[in-house]
C-alpha cells in the first residue's frame, strides 16, 4: 500500500481544514500586541499550508489538489450536519441558543471562506510545484 501515508497526510488535512473553520467561532488575543484579535483557525489554519507543500513534494501537485478538494467537499458536508442539528429540537431553548451562537455560521461568511481557501490552497500548490521544477532543472 504505497499511498497509505499520503491517506494519513490528506485525512489530517481534512480534520485540521474543518475544526479550524469550527474554532474560528472563537476570538483569540495575540500575544504582544494590544487589543488584537484573531480568529482561533487562524492559529492552526497554517499546518495546511505545511501538509499541501508537503504532499506536493512526496505525492506531486495532483495529489495535493485532489486533498485539497476533498477537505473542501468536507467542509461543505460539514456546514450542511451542523446546519441539520440546529434544526433538530433541543432539549432547552437556552442550549439551542448557545449551540446557535457557536456553530450558526452564516452561509456568506462559510462561501467567502471556502473561496479564501480554495483560491489560496491552489495557487500555493502550483507555485511550490512550479518553483520545485524549476530548482530541479
Amino acid at each position: 500500500m504505497p499511498f497509505k501515508k499520503y491517506h494519513i497526510i490528506s485525512t489530517a488535512f481534512c480534520v485540521i481544514v474543518i475544526i479550524s473553520n469550527i474554532i474560528s467561532a472563537k476570538m483569540v488575543l495575540l500575544p504582544f500586541f494590544q487589543n488584537f484579535s484573531v480568529p482561533a483557525g487562524l492559529l492552526t489554519y497554517p499546518i495546511t499550508f505545511f501538509l499541501s507543500d508537503l504532499v506536493t513534494e512526496v505525492y506531486g501537485s495532483i495529489r495535493a489538489k485532489k486533498m485539497v478538494y476533498l477537505a473542501f467537499g468536507m467542509s461543505i458536508l460539514s456546514f450542511f450536519i451542523i446546519k441539520i442539528a440546529l434544526l433538530v429540537p433541543s432539549p432547552s431553548i437556552e442550549n439551542h441558543r448557545q449551540f446557535q451562537e457557536i456553530f450558526g455560521l452564516s452561509g456568506t461568511i462559510l462561501f467567502a471562506s471556502l473561496t479564501a481557501y480554495i483560491v489560496s490552497q491552489t495557487l500555493d500548490i502550483q507555485i511550490y510545484y512550479d518553483h520545485k521544477i524549476q530548482l530541479d532543472f
